[in-house]
């Protein structure tokens, strides 16, 4: 399988990073200076946690003590003992983008297909 390829960029098209993942490693190809202290491995999972199936997210957050609640296109990932507390919240919006909002570092990245912003002919 070809590695899985993630570039961000901002409205204007200035590069922000791009990551590659080959199934086992997360590479960091490109990174924008400013940006020399975002966790892109945490980045890479809070994607993975707000787009992967329900269950497999299920599996993936339980040794972490974290639990997910899915309704109305919102995912909401919070602390077993404490639900109250949501720690990462993803919200699919009627133009099919995707609001990702980790509330611990706190980061929010909006997730598009690039033909949204770019007219391809």
């Amino acid at each position: 399988n070809p590695p899985l390829q993630i570039l961000a960029l901002t409205l204007s098209g200035q590069l922000l990073f791009e990551l590659s993942f080959d199934g086992q490693t997360l590479h960091t190809v490109q990174k924008h200076p400013k940006l020399k202290a975002l966790p892109t491995d945490y980045l890479m999972r809070d994607i993975w946690w707000a787009t992967m199936p329900l269950s497999d997210v299920e599996n993936a957050i339980s040794p972490l003590n974290l639990a997910v609640f899915d309704v109305d296109n919102v995912r909401t990932i919070y602390p077993k003992d404490t639900p109250s507390t949501a720690k990462l919240t993803a919200t699919k919006e009627t133009d099919g983008t995707l609001s990702i909002q980790n509330h611990d570092v706190p980061y929010r990245i909006i997730v598009s297909d690039v033909e949204k912003f770019v007219e391809i002919e």
